[in-house]
């Protein structure tokens, strides 16, 4: 048993050296059934790697090898500065390294005499390499689907704890406070916790705060998944997210599963979530870790999320995404850069990792009722965090940034953009219109996304982003604006909040609201992919609503038309982007692909006919029909209340 767990360690740090893959990814990928003592040995051996190799080089054990790479720095930290090499089955291991197991010795006391260190962990730190995970707190989330916060907070004091800052105190303790001053009272309160002590945090509701030993592990309330220990970073983007009870949810890279068990507990288990993995195992592992923390709203999936067709019915009322994809994994605090050779991840790996972001994003956004979208990451990089939110902002104009935790104070510092460039590897023309942009955009981000990073916040390194898809509802008042510039009627103007002035003796009141300039529509690359977005963009589960705002909005486009009857109402509504055909409510709009949702089986009265003009005569066969109509919109309003009453 012993003999497995030391062997599987030195493949493991043999991998590593190799930069097959990080050490965290190889653990959990490792056959070794108990996970918890091989990231132990794993990761205290590679934790004192310098000094063994020092040892190893010095007693010449390092030419001789007589074990193989990897081993054998198991081996010399498991004689050295762990439990020694006790077991029966590791007499093999013992007669390999005993010719250099007195020298090492020798040698191990002579630097920490060197180094004046009076044991190991002094001589840890005196030679530099003090683990950076000593000070980080143990932070725990209560399942709130098993217990309340106030129940664990009873639990963690009989078991011996003392509470320093209850969860009833911290609304009294902020309340006047800036999100500054709240931030650095959770440092020092963070600082100063002894053994035995713990905290609620000050920004969640649902975390506590411990001492970074492993004590919690050895609780029921761990082993029965009634808490749940995670980084409070990470709690950040299903808190940002926050979809409402009874909502649909996708989790596009889910294992292993926390923060879909956050999801769930927001949801109060109602509603759906859709949990997608790629990887067997790490989906078996999602299940597992779902079924013991009591989620009975998720479906899991093992698949590729970029593979799942978005016009699947099933998707339909999906509302809220969160992406929290693969990335460098450089904000983890506990990870030992040192053995790879360093901090920085190449630029070509993060350029290929920001490619697969930007992909699983956009994506995202192909689903119709998508709303509101987190993207998370552990990385410190800019090419994984920034990077990525301003492509997706130029590309998807329809999106709005809004803020993460105003209570959070850490937040991204803007770029210094290099005016000299006129142009970049990344394939955006760099004139005065794109440096503009950039330099809004950096603002945005540096009042509404949250950065996390251990000198600050005591957390690993984070980033979390919230898109939010502009609302719909100035979409008829665009239409009348842009028939009028087509027109000639009025002069186009490129700001937003935009007056719109009386036309043909009727005022139009002012709509501010997420308005869109005629240069905002073009970078989209065409009107109709504008419309398209727009249709998507409207829930699905509401029928009778989109019906009367398309009527409404192609009234209004008549009522504006130079001329009157002689009008064409679809050279109008082509010119503005949207076309009757491709309204339709229920119908899946794509480009080059019409595709009928057979849920829903009420169409609308057809515009355009033979592509002829209908302006007049289509609003006379609309008359005859109006009774039938009538029918269909009670039956639809009926069906509408059952849905909402359901949800």
């Amino acid at each position: 048993m012993v003999e497995q767990l030391l062997t599987c360690a030195g493949n493991i740090l043999a991998a590593a050296k190799q930069r097959e893959a990080s050490l965290k990814s190889l653990i959990y990928d490792s056959e070794y059934r108990y996970k918890q003592r091989l990231t132990a040995v794993t990761m205290e051996t590679q934790r004192y790697l310098p000094i063994i190799e020092e040892l190893l080089a010095k007693s010449g054990a390092a030419d001789a090898r007589p074990l193989a790479s990897g081993l054998l720095e198991v081996v010399t930290y498991e004689l050295l500065f762990g439990k020694g090499l006790k077991g029966s089955d590791v007499g093999g291991l013992r007669k390999a390294i005993r010719p250099y197991q007195r020298p090492m010795k020798d040698y191990l006391k002579e630097l920490r005499e060197e180094k004046g260190a009076i044991d190991n962990r002094e001589l840890l730190e005196k030679s530099g390499i003090k683990a950076k995970d000593d000070t980080v707190p143990r932070y725990v989330r209560v399942n709130v689907l098993k217990n309340s916060y106030e129940e664990m907070e009873a639990a963690l004091i009989e078991m011996g704890y003392t509470c320093v800052v209850r969860r009833a105190d911290v609304e009294a303790m902020i309340s006047q406070k800036k999100p500054a001053e709240i931030s650095a009272m959770v440092v020092e309160y963070i600082n100063s916790l002894g053994p035995q002590q713990f905290m609620a945090d000050l920004h969640l509701s649902d975390v506590a705060i411990l001492p970074p030993s492993r004590d919690i592990f050895q609780t029921s309330w761990y082993r029965e998944s009634k808490l749940i220990t995670m980084d409070k970073a990470s709690c950040i983007p299903a808190i940002a997210l926050a979809p409402p009870a009874g909502s649909h949810v996708i989790d596009t890279c889910a294992a292993p599963g926390n923060k879909t068990n956050h999801l769930a507990c927001l949801m109060k288990n109602t509603g759906k979530i859709f949990a997608f993995d790629m990887d067997k195992k790490r989906t078996a592992t999602l299940d597992r870790l779902l079924a013991q923390s009591g989620v009975t709203n998720v479906e899991t999936q093992c698949a590729d999320f970029l593979e799942v067709d978005p016009d699947d019915p099933r998707y339909a009322q999906v509302s809220h995404v969160l992406v929290d994809p693969s990335c460098s994994g450089s904000g983890i605090v506990s990870r030992k850069d040192h053995l790879t050779g360093g901090e920085g991840a190449s630029r070509k790996r993060l350029k290929l990792l920001r490619g697969l972001q930007l992909r699983i994003l956009s994506h995202v956004l192909k689903f119709p009722s998508v709303q509101k979208v987190v993207y998370s990451t552990c990385s410190v990089h800019r090419e994984e965090n920034e990077e990525v939110v301003w492509r997706i902002l130029r590309e998807h104009p329809e999106l709005a940034l809004t803020k993460v935790m105003p209570s959070w104070n850490h937040r991204p510092s803007p770029a210094t953009l290099d005016r000299s460039e006129t142009s970049g590897e990344d394939g955006y023309q760099r004139d005065e219109e794109y440096f503009q942009f950039r330099e809004k955009t950096e603002r945005q981000m540096s009042k509404k996304c949250v950065r996390a990073s251990f000198e600050e916040d005591r957390t690993n390194g984070f980033f979390v982003a919230l898109f939010e898809r502009k609302s719909p509802d100035s979409s008829s008042a665009e239409l009348g604006k842009r028939v009028e510039v087509l027109s000639g009627t009025r002069e186009e103007e490129g700001k937003d909040g935009l007056e719109l002035e009386g036309v043909g003796g009727v005022e139009v009141k002012r709509k501010k609201k997420n308005r869109r300039s005629k240069r905002d529509m073009e970078e989209e690359g065409s009107a109709g992919a504008h419309q398209q977005k727009w249709v998507e963009s409207t829930p699905s589960t509401d029928g009778v609503v989109g019906l009367t705002k398309r009527k409404k909005a192609k009234k209004e486009v008549e009522s504006r038309a130079p001329g009157g009857k002689g009008w064409d109402v679809k050279s109008m509504l082509t010119e503005v982007g949207t076309s009757a055909a491709d309204s339709k409510v229920g119908d899946d709009v794509t480009p080059g692909k019409r595709k009928r949702n057979k849920s829903r089986d009420t169409a609308l009265p057809e515009v355009v006919e033979g592509g002829r003009d209908v302006s007049v005569d289509g609003r006379k066969k609309s008359a005859k029909k109006s009774k039938k109509e009538k029918l269909e919109r009670e039956a639809l309003r009926s069906k509408d209340k059952k849905l909402k009453a359901e949800l």
